[in-house]
């Protein structure tokens, strides 16, 4: 619940497939197989590291139909300094596919414009 694979997280959960019948982006958005992350209750979410890591990509979807179009706000730190801001407009529908292909980074914050629930799966990081 606080971490996975080295990075402290916050506000994400797991959800495992199986578990999400009949919610659109969760369903759509989970295409590794087992599990998606999404963000608790459209709170914002991060993940971190003291040390350095690159972030690559990750898939990303609106949770629910009715949040279709909602904006994702997506800050990259590395330190105290911004490295990297995008806001991306997400859908229930299909994931997408979001690759800043950043070499060293030390949290990434994740929000939506409206609070809805963000769905997240394939995340590539390195280091």
């Amino acid at each position: 619940p606080c971490g996975h694979a080295g990075l402290q997280w916050r506000n994400l959960n797991a959800m495992a497939q199986d578990h999400s019948k009949g919610s659109e982006g969760y369903v759509n958005g989970n295409v590794s197989g087992d599990h998606v992350a999404y963000t608790s209750s459209g709170y914002p979410a991060e993940f971190s590291r003291e040390t350095p890591f690159g972030f690559h990509s990750v898939l990303l979807s609106a949770a629910w139909l009715k949040s279709e179009g909602e904006i994702a706000l997506i800050e990259c730190w590395l330190g105290e300094q911004l490295v990297a801001s995008d806001q991306l407009t997400l859908s229930a529908l299909t994931p997408l596919h979001y690759a800043p292909m950043l070499k060293a980074v030390t949290r990434v914050h994740l929000s939506t414009k409206h609070s809805w629930q963000m769905v997240l799966d394939d995340l590539m990081l390195t280091g």
